[in-house]
């Protein structure tokens, strides 16, 4: 889950760092604008998020899964596994008897280019989602070039946000590296943009907009720091 406080220190740390730092007028006034942008981004990203997870609940896949696939359930069907097979029997019997089952990755993907099979109020909510979530990186793409262009931030280029705007929304038409495919994932993370790949490609896999903006704005707090 993303520190709800995140945004709220970085806006405070930029804040002072405009006052107590000898930018110039033009630099006061590009700080400003990523202030901005930051309080922008961290409005959206409630609603991403909410929009997102409104999404993956109502998933058909996603719903048999947390019904037939509790820690109860999983149990059941291993302690019936293990009356064949003496080192499960060991194992369960190592634990307890029983799993605790670990909070894992839920989530649920789909061919932008071909979602006829899924009901119209649903196809249009991913739509907005996945529109909505690359207009949210392109927002915080130009939040990193403005960054860029102030003192100790010359260098800030946090990997997430960059491999997902230049790999995953920009340039997906390269021969041996594009992400070509107009996948859409719903995770527990957040959004993620074309987890489906053509085989052998070497576009990185998105994390998922939590994961991302956490690493983001933790960077900014690193410099300021």
């Amino acid at each position: 889950m993303l520190d709800q406080n995140l945004f709220r220190k970085v806006i405070v740390l930029l804040s002072k760092y405009q006052q107590v730092t000898g930018l110039n007028v033009i630099q006061k006034h590009i700080l400003s604008e990523v202030i901005t942008r930051l309080r922008s981004a961290e409005n959206q990203y409630d609603e991403l998020i909410k929009l997102n997870m409104s999404i993956l609940n109502e998933d058909p896949k996603v719903v048999n899964a947390r019904k037939y696939m509790t820690t109860e359930k999983i149990t059941e069907l291993l302690q019936k596994q293990a009356k064949k097979d003496p080192k499960l029997a060991e194992y369960l019997r190592s634990v307890g008897g029983k799993l605790d089952k670990v909070n894992s990755l839920e989530m649920t993907s789909f061919n932008l280019t071909s979602l006829e099979k899924v009901p119209f109020h649903r196809s249009q909510a991913i739509k907005k989602l996945h529109s909505d979530t690359e207009t949210y990186y392109q927002n915080l793409w130009l939040i990193n070039q403005k960054l860029n262009q102030l003192p100790r931030f010359e260098k800030f280029k946090p990997k997430g946000v960059r491999e997902v705007r230049n790999q995953l929304i920009e340039h997906t038409d390269r021969s041996n590296s594009g992400a070509s495919i107009l996948s859409f994932g719903i995770s527990t993370n957040g959004p993620v943009l074309r987890p489906v790949k053509p085989t052998g490609v070497k576009a990185p896999n998105d994390k998922g907009l939590q994961a991302n903006i956490t690493d983001f704005l933790t960077e900014i707090l690193e410099v300021l720091n």
